[in-house]
């Protein structure tokens, strides 16, 4: 769907300028890329995904595409644009373990909407989920509960970096040993208010909140405005929260508890280092430092000799 109104988009600019949209011109592309940056108030964050799907619509459609030369052109000046963007990226802050305590205990115990609330929470935090990987078609048949219901798997075949292969299994266990709130428990709590062990497989986990005669999942937009919501209650700035704070939560707190990175890539399933980015805390980033620096200048001081690096 984006990708079609970003093509459209594209169309009406070219017909402003009085040229064809296809075959792809350089000429109007780029000023079409230029213009669009100024239409985001001079932020080329996703001017690379513009390029791109108006490339993929030429590919779909079989329409003419630039040549090796014009290509090459294109790819600098994109590069170009996001080199001199000198507006920052609005990284949604964390929703970590404490603050997801607080957001828990504002909710009603007695409310089915809550309840249902807390376990999308929950879940979407231990499991590090993306809201399609928590919303998307997810259906009863995807938990895998065990024996005592102190655990259990949660199956997604297919995910944003996850195209093929076997269905992947996220591992959720109870907080038996501390207790206090934890995905089981409250998707536990979920399956009760809802009735949900005895409903048919193939059932939607989360469906929509509106009824219909054909159940929907629900919606991500919903389910980031109960995010917003949520953390409102609690005295916090929605604008700064989103559904994917959750996924930043997890991998925020794990690099608090100096969990290595190899774990973190694990719990969130990046293959890359980008899991860095979603250390959100920079208090915490800046004290690491420091202590590091602290532990190398311990670790080449002898007692007894004095080292020339003062002088």
């Amino acid at each position: 769907m984006a990708a079609r109104k970003l093509t459209a988009r594209f169309e009406v600019y070219a017909r402003t300028r009085r040229q064809p949209a296809f075959p792809i011109r350089i000429e109007v592309l780029l000023d079409f890329l230029c213009q669009y940056v100024n239409d985001n108030g001079g932020s080329a964050k996703s001017v690379n995904k513009v390029a791109y799907a108006i490339k993929k619509h030429c590919e779909i459609h079989r329409l003419g595409w630039l040549d090796t030369a014009d290509n090459a052109l294109l790819e600098r000046s994109v590069k170009h644009l996001m080199f001199v963007d000198e507006i920052p990226s609005e990284q949604k802050q964390p929703l970590g373990y404490s603050l997801l305590v607080e957001v828990t205990k504002n909710l009603n115990s007695y409310s089915r909407r809550d309840i249902r609330l807390k376990a999308m929470f929950w879940v979407s935090y231990e499991g590090a989920l993306r809201s399609d990987e928590l919303l998307g078609g997810r259906c009863l048949q995807d938990i895998n509960w065990s024996e005592d219901y102190t655990k259990f798997t949660l199956s997604l075949k297919r995910t944003k970096t996850h195209r093929k292969g076997p269905p992947l299994q996220i591992s959720y266990t109870d907080n038996a040993i501390i207790g206090g709130p934890s995905a089981v428990k409250f998707l536990r709590e979920y399956f009760d208010a809802y009735a949900l062990w005895t409903q048919p497989k193939q059932s939607l986990l989360f469906p929509s909140p509106h009824i219909t005669a054909n159940p929907k999942s629900m919606s991500t937009a919903w389910f980031r405005l109960q995010v917003k919501r949520s953390v409102s209650d609690i005295g916090l700035d929605p604008s700064q929260y989103s559904s994917h704070s959750f996924r930043a939560g997890l991998a925020t707190d794990m690099f608090r508890s100096d969990v290595p990175l190899q774990t973190v890539q694990w719990a969130g399933r990046w293959r890359s280092i980008c899991a860095l980015l979603y250390y959100r805390d920079n208090v915490d980033r800046q004290l690491k430092v420091q202590a590091a620096i602290t532990h190398v200048r311990q670790a080449h001081t002898t007692p007894g000799i004095h080292s020339d690096l003062h002088l």
